[in-house]
């Protein structure tokens, strides 16, 4: 799950990761705040997004904007 502060980096970095993955691998705050944090936390979840690669160049490349943006990566 990916956290960020300012709004339009925040759009920037949405939209990166959906040019490299496509739209369906990459769930928007809205819907990841529908989960809880943890099995043991039913709060909801603060993250920006949750992107789900399918390949390791995928994660390499999200690893990479990660780093471009300066955004820090929970697993």
């Amino acid at each position: 799950m990916l956290l960020m502060t300012s709004l339009s980096r925040q759009q920037k970095f949405l939209d990166a990761l959906i040019t490299l993955l496509g739209e369906a691998q990459v769930v928007s705050c809205v819907d990841v705040r529908q989960r809880s944090i943890s099995h043991w936390n039913t709060d909801p979840s603060q993250a920006l997004a949750l992107v789900k690669p399918t390949s390791s160049e995928q994660l390499s490349q999200i690893m990479k904007l990660c780093h471009q943006y300066g955004q820090p990566v929970v697993t």
